[in-house]
């Protein structure tokens, strides 16, 4: 039931993103671009609990859509900085109220403790799965 409800809120997430030619996931990169003001794909990765090499794409594809850019670090021109581009920061705004609203409705007609419990709940399974990410790559 978890995997089928998670699939039903990424296809919902992603149609609410669709207006800007990106996924919920890449809308929250740009938006942890934006918060940071310049990061690294290693930070992004992390924020996100992503690889980088999927972060990578995440941002391949937002740079091709003019939200983001990267430059090279001038201290270590091996580094990249991400930045959010003007376009970017114009759309993090309307991105922020796409996510609270979904998150208004999917908590709809929910008593607060019950999502208390809920949210209890998921951070030990989010926990548990990173055992066992962990498990798998030992």
């Amino acid at each position: 039931m978890l995997f089928r409800t998670s699939i039903r809120l990424q296809t919902a997430f992603d149609r609410r993103f669709a207006e800007f030619g990106i996924t919920a996931q890449e809308a929250a990169a740009l938006l942890l671009c934006a918060e940071a003001g310049e990061t690294s794909a290693r930070k992004l990765a992390q924020a996100m609990g992503r690889d980088k090499g999927k972060i990578t794409r995440f941002v391949d594809r937002l740079e091709a859509a003019h939200f983001l850019t990267r430059t090279r670090n001038p201290q270590d021109h091996r580094l990249l900085i991400i930045k959010p581009t003007r376009r970017g920061f114009r759309a993090v705004p309307r991105l922020r109220v796409i996510f609270d609203r979904l998150q208004e409705q999917l908590f709809d007609a929910i008593l607060t403790q019950d999502i208390d419990q809920f949210a209890s709940l998921l951070s030990h399974l989010y926990d548990n799965a990173a055992r066992l990410r962990a498990e798998k790559d030992t």
